[in-house]
């Protein structure tokens, strides 16, 4: 059996597979699922269609089936109605889509993809995945274990004209040591030419309503660039560990903006990300009681520099309180409220 391909056969054998951030899913329906975030059920796993067949040609093709894009912009509501169970969090204090191992037909593991493409690279495009793949971890210093394919590669469904390259790193240290490398352009990456930055910045800059200098302020080379054949690409991260499910409670009592000093931690680069809130003053706040925030949490990755670097931010979101920890945090990307966080 493929390593990177789970079957579960008529008896619906219990396998035991790790399953974490960005690995995706098929169902018996076809359906192709993009995992979210490393918490998830003993029966299932939290993830959204991304996927679908689809009876109209499209540039999503594989073995005589094509695709159509269910989830295209990711805001909240849209992942949210992209489900086929949902299931009560109490760690998010939501519903969230959830996809039960008894329809699942096929997990797809992002590091064995990449194995696969670096062993037998079929087209152009996976021949580009090798090469950013190579030099980031040679720039990097990272073992191979480190270093997954994600985006429409992994199912292998892409195009080779259009698709972009999406990788993810796991594993903080190995996270931490691409950040710190990727932050120059060199013959291998470029930053994003003028043009395609600011029409990057204009569209993030109306989906979070927020001031075009705001989006380009947290413009990394080390989440976005172009290889030098032109071909964009992104770069994700995560923990490579899965985490419990259960064991902690968190309630919504409002929504604010504060003003905030955040102090990233060694596991900062996670989904969602997480940042220590040192001090703060409140802009505004509507909340049922007063807590303590003592944490910022984002399910949006473009956030993701203002949350790992050390400083001042606006952060605008719901909040949350923990009632077995007594403390509170501020929650940005969620459906009840999509928010932001811009340096001050």
């Amino acid at each position: 059996m493929d390593n990177n391909i789970l079957v579960y056969n008529r008896y619906r054998l219990e396998v035991f597979i790790i399953v974490l951030d960005k690995y995706y899913l098929e169902d018996t329906f076809g359906n192709i699922h993009v995992v979210i975030g490393n918490r998830h059920p003993i029966c299932g796993y939290l993830s959204y269609i991304k996927y679908a067949p689809s009876n109209k040609k499209s540039v999503w093709y594989k073995n005589g089936i094509y695709y159509r894009r269910v989830v295209k912009h990711y805001f909240p509501e849209e992942v949210h109605k992209s489900y086929i169970y949902k299931i009560p969090d109490p760690w998010s204090d939501s519903l969230v889509p959830f996809t039960p191992k008894s329809i699942i037909s096929k997990i797809y593991d992002p590091i064995n993809r990449l194995h696969d493409i670096i062993n037998k690279p079929r087209d152009i495009l996976e021949e580009e995945v090798v090469e950013l793949a190579k030099w980031i971890r040679s720039q990097a210093n990272i073992p191979w274990r480190c270093i997954g394919v994600t985006g429409s590669i992994l199912p292998k469904i892409h195009n080779t004209l259009i698709s972009d390259i999406d990788l993810i790193v796991y594993g903080s240290i190995c996270g931490w040591k691409v950040i710190e490398a990727i932050n120059y352009e060199d013959k291998v990456v470029k930053k994003l030419d003028s043009y395609k930055l600011i029409e990057w910045s204009n569209r993030l800059s109306r989906r979070y309503g927020i001031p075009v200098r705001h989006v380009i302020a947290l413009y990394r080379l080390w989440r976005r660039g172009v290889l030098y054949t032109g071909r964009e690409f992104s770069i994700a991260y995560s923990s490579d560990k899965p985490k419990s499910f259960c064991g902690d409670k968190w309630l919504t009592i409002g929504s604010g903006r504060i003003k905030a000093y955040v102090t990233p931690s060694l596991h900062s680069l996670d989904y969602p990300i997480e940042s220590h809130i040192e001090k703060y003053s409140v802009i505004e706040q509507t909340v049922t009681r007063n807590v303590d925030i003592s944490i910022a949490l984002s399910y949006e990755t473009f956030f993701m520099p203002a949350l790992i670097e050390e400083g001042w931010r606006i952060i605008d979101g719901i909040i949350q309180y923990n009632p077995y920890q007594g403390i509170g945090r501020i929650v940005v990307g969620v459906k009840e409220r999509l928010g932001y966080i811009i340096k001050d």
